[in-house]
């Protein structure tokens, strides 16, 4: 199956409740303070990354 996603970036600035907004790379993900609740979907994040698929665990098995 071919999956197509698409993107539009647009000038970054922050949320009321956000300190700050920026782009971090891999090696900076831990460099932030996360929220406790927000632990989990970075854990996701830095694993997809980790891996180069951008795909959750067993995505690529799901499609043959």
């Amino acid at each position: 199956m071919d999956r197509t996603s698409g993107a539009r970036l647009r000038p970054s600035r922050p949320l009321q409740d956000h300190d700050g907004l920026r782009w971090l790379t891999p090696r900076e993900i831990w460099d932030v303070d996360w929220l406790d609740q927000d632990v989990p979907a970075v854990r996701e994040v830095a694993a997809r990354l980790a891996d180069g698929s951008g795909e959750p665990p067993g995505a690529a098995a799901d499609a043959h």
